[in-house]
């Protein structure tokens, strides 16, 4: 939730922020050693909206030094094609809902997660040709697999527990 973050930067203890940095280089490295056709390789990445500006938004996010997006840039450098992910719409929605009075409400959260995880498993249905394979970057709360073709293989070759 790019514009929450210097906000949830504040509240975020600087170990926390270590961390994180380490975890994404663990995971750059983890990545990079996979034996993927880098160029035949479709790239989802979470929050990313499908809106025709993803380069831009990549190169912008990845300047502010978010790891995760310098490592998008990397892929790309490879010759994987970054594919926006996710609905503007539901973004905007989920961002209205966190900064709302009572945001904690834990059934309009799942509601949300649950649109975002359909839609996101669609955009894979739909953009994932036949001999190619794709790489999603997802947070832990998703569940986006139960909503992909049955034709999708899914495999798991990092996993990251909190």
């Amino acid at each position: 939730m790019g514009t929450l973050a210097p906000q949830l930067k504040l509240s975020r203890p600087a170990t926390s922020d270590l961390l994180i940095e380490d975890l994404w280089h663990q995971l750059r490295l983890a990545v990079l050693g996979l034996d993927l056709p880098w160029d035949r390789l479709r790239v989802y990445q979470d929050s990313l909206p499908h809106c025709g500006m993803e380069r831009s938004i990549i190169r912008d996010v990845a300047v502010a030094g978010s790891p995760n997006f310098q490592l998008l840039e990397e892929l790309m450098a490879l010759g994987s094609l970054v594919e926006g992910t996710e609905s503007p719409l539901l973004l905007v929605q989920e961002l209205k809902h966190h900064r709302q009075p009572g945001a904690a409400n834990p059934e309009a959260s799942a509601q949300l997660i649950l649109a975002r995880d359909r839609y996101i498993a669609q955009r894979i249905n739909d953009t994932l040709p036949p001999g190619e394979q794709g790489l999603l970057f997802i947070g832990m709360l998703h569940r986006v697999t139960p909503h992909l073709a049955p034709d999708v293989e899914v495999i798991y070759p990092l996993t990251v527990t909190a």
